[in-house]
């Protein structure tokens, strides 16, 4: 299960650099967006969570579109 909110290391860039990443949704509560979980994800243009628990260093970082 990814990011259950028991370990916040389980999501630590887990989609890093995935360039062809472009829209994101997570149906159920991600618990935690890990360190560097969508850093270098240029194509992201869209990210849904219903619910979280914190969010990593440089999660997000690289770009700005979000």
């Amino acid at each position: 299960m990814l990011g259950n909110g028991t370990s916040p290391t389980s999501t630590n860039g887990v989609f890093k650099n995935c360039s062809s990443l472009s829209n994101l949704k997570f149906e159920g509560t991600l618990g935690y967006v890990g360190r560097e979980m969508f850093s270098g994800c240029t194509s992201l243009k869209s990210f849904t969570v219903k619910g979280y628990t914190g969010i990593g260093q440089n999660a997000f970082m690289g770009y700005s579109d979000l």
